[in-house]
């Protein structure tokens, strides 16, 4: 497939998980439907983002460098967003701008790649 298909892909994923996890600090507890379906659309974005990441990194034969080892281990920190958010002291706000700030980290290691590792 065209790489240009896995960016459009990657940029869904990325929709998919701000969009989720912003509902999902926002919203109360009790509403376990909508919190279900908010879970679902974070963890979709994160499945997207992730095949499409790798899916590129294969198309375009870059191997597997080190700037993309970092990529995955702050995708998982991303991935933990929800329940650090929820279930720790920090609370919604200091989760999602640690989220924003993994966020611009994991683009600019996508965008310049190796230059900065």
């Amino acid at each position: 497939m065209d790489p240009l298909f896995y960016k459009i892909l990657h940029l869904i994923g990325l929709i998919c998980i701000f969009s989720g996890l912003g509902a999902a600090l926002a919203s109360g507890e009790g509403r376990s439907h909508i919190n279900r379906l908010v879970a679902i659309l974070f963890g979709t974005g994160l499945l997207l983002s992730l095949v499409s990441g790798f899916g590129m990194v294969a198309k375009l034969k870059l191997g597997f460098p080190s700037w993309v080892i970092v990529k995955i281990v702050l995708w998982v920190a991303m991935a933990a967003m929800i329940t650090v958010g929820k279930r720790t002291s920090l609370g919604p706000t200091k989760s999602l701008f640690i989220a924003i700030a993994l966020g611009i980290v994991l683009a600019l290691l996508g965008v310049y790649k190796a230059a900065i590792i």
